[in-house]
């Protein structure tokens, strides 16, 4: 292991090109990080914090109800699998 990438492809228009941290030569799409960045990552800095993203990002209240209590997940995974299993073993030694 150990080898760097010296080829990459643009993710807009797939045009295969020498790796740099520049736009596209053929459609002049700029792959890196915006000058903006994006409200989920507040800035491309890559803070997840809900009190630092934006207002307008949608994912900021993922998870959370109208009323601010957390929405409910999902047991299956007590119900099926390792634990599951177990607990049926465990129910039905008693």
């Amino acid at each position: 292991m150990g080898v760097l990438a010296n080829r990459m492809i643009c993710g807009k228009c797939s045009h295969e090109q020498n790796y740099a941290n520049s736009a596209c030569d053929a459609c002049k799409f700029h792959m890196g990080k915006s000058k903006g960045g994006g409200a989920h990552w507040n800035g491309g800095g890559g803070n997840r914090d809900t009190s630092t993203l934006s207002r307008k990002d949608h994912r900021k209240n993922k998870g959370v109800s109208r009323s601010g209590a957390l929405k409910t997940t999902s047991k299956k995974n007590e119900r099926v699998g390792t634990k599951g299993k177990a607990k049926r073993a465990k129910e039905a030694e008693a």
